[in-house]
């Protein structure tokens, strides 16, 4: 991919142009060159161009910051210029000096003269007459267009996931975003922590870094293996699907339905191991007795939350119920919030441990108090494929039972890595559901009357 992206400033095409990884083997006396920079027919540099965010920070290749860049050549520059005499010019959009000493070093390098050009890099061709490199470029400063030629190029390429890294985290069922990066539990509070429990991420896993917050990921992420491993027992999370002995008739419809076979049968009633439950919540819909319930999810706690959303709802109002999957699908809406993305005010999000807790007795309180449609949003694309997708049909289809159409009830598989995708969702879906108004006070009536509520 990145040699695609390179190929307008010409890399590949031209040998004089190349990355800043290639400099840096140049510079160091192990180096090929024993530390001087030479071009590719042997002659010496005298005048060197770096381009800075070489395919980065544009959204037809890599679309964020690499953050290390800036400094890596700033470094270098100081480098060619203070002690090997050659005359450098750096190309940049901005200088993003964040960080203990980095911006001084910043000065040290307009101190020793090196010259800055605030502006974009539109192409580099060579000049057949001499030889040499032409930047043509936009000095922002200035307004004016320039051509400058130089001996030599360098790159600053963006910093992209390490190769392998989504095969990985796809068998160890760890969530990575758009950008290729494992996503942590929380940006801020949890920032080693994968969505995961017991499974940590560090340094360039996570996202562009230099050596120093590697270091400190590295040594974050160690402490927390430490205490996750040096208890003399393992935990586990509440959070976990269990049977209500009173209710369970030992019909053993719940055991086939469960991933991890968590489910067995002591007697004639039906137990869930809470270690071997992974709380995706499947096989509470499937139980005829509705003798499984979700700890902290319960369904009294969930239609609960459901009166509370759409309490106060007036006639002509319009109110959406999102369910969301906690675990991948709430990350992503947390998200939205953080990119201050908007979305309709009609949408009430409520969070459950998985979308394959939802029944048809879910969807039917929803709308009984208020509800004019709802949406189902799943991140997991195992809970997707083995169950929302396949049951939110046959939902469909008993709605239809209850003069609910089935326009009224979307069901979409929203993974981290297109998080962005469900504002748009949610103002399509809003102006369908405007279209329809209201759900008939008739029908929620007739709801009511079949849950007794």
């Amino acid at each position: 991919m990145m040699q695609g992206i390179l190929e307008i400033y010409g890399y590949g095409k031209y040998k004089d142009v190349i990355t800043m990884m290639d400099l840096e083997r140049f510079t160091s006396a192990t180096g090929p060159t024993g530390g001087y920079i030479k071009r590719a027919d042997g002659g010496d540099v005298q005048k060197m161009a770096i381009v800075l965010c070489a395919g980065s920070r544009d959204k037809n290749y890599i679309p964020y910051c690499s953050r290390i860049c800036c400094m890596y050549s700033l470094k270098q520059a100081f480098v060619l210029k203070k002690m090997l005499g050659i005359d450098v010019t750096v190309y940049y959009i901005d200088i993003r000096a964040t960080g203990k000493g980095y911006e001084d070093l910043y000065w040290r390098d307009q101190e020793a003269g090196v010259v800055f050009i605030k502006g974009k890099v539109a192409e580099i061709y060579k000049n057949n007459a001499n030889g040499k490199l032409t930047v043509l470029a936009e000095d922002t400063l200035t307004g004016e267009t320039r051509e400058d030629e130089y001996d030599m190029v360098a790159l600053a390429t963006p910093m992209v996931a390490p190769a392998g890294l989504k095969e990985l985290a796809d068998k160890m069922k760890v969530a990575v975003g758009e950008d290729g990066f494992i996503t942590e539990k929380h940006p801020k509070l949890d920032p080693v922590d994968s969505l995961v429990t017991g499974i940590f991420a560090c340094g360039c896993t996570l996202s562009p870094k230099d050596v120093r917050d590697t270091v400190s990921d590295g040594l974050g992420a160690a402490a927390k293996a430490a205490l996750f491993l040096k208890s003399d027992y393992v935990t586990t999370s509440p959070e976990k699907a269990f049977v209500i002995a009173d209710l369970c008739n030992g019909c053993k419809a719940c055991i086939p339905v469960c991933p991890v076979n968590a489910i067995t049968m002591q007697g004639d009633k039906a137990v869930i191991d809470p270690f071997q439950c992974v709380g995706c919540g499947a096989c509470i819909p499937v139980c005829p007795q509705e003798a499984i319930d979700f700890r902290n999810a319960t369904s009294r706690q969930i239609m609960a939350t459901l009166r509370g959303v759409l309490a106060e709802k007036q006639p002509s109002e319009i109110r959406i119920v999102a369910f969301v999957d906690k675990n991948v699908g709430y990350t992503g809406m947390d998200f939205l919030g953080l990119d201050r993305a908007s979305y309709p005010e009609n949408i009430r999000i409520m969070a459950v441990p998985s979308t394959a807790i939802l029944g048809l007795k879910h969807l039917l309180y929803a709308f009984a108090y208020g509800a004019d449609g709802i949406l189902v949003i799943e991140g997991s694309q195992e809970i997707d494929e083995k169950f929302t997708k396949k049951r939110m049909i046959d939902l469909g289809r008993e709605l239809a039972k209850y003069g609910v159409e089935n326009m009224r009830v979307r069901y979409s598989y929203v993974p981290l890595p297109v998080y962005k995708k469900a504002a748009e969702l949610f103002s399509m879906f809003t102006e369908r559901i405007k279209k329809f108004g209201p759900l008939q006070e008739e029908k929620r009536k007739a709801i009511r009357e079949k849950l007794q509520v």
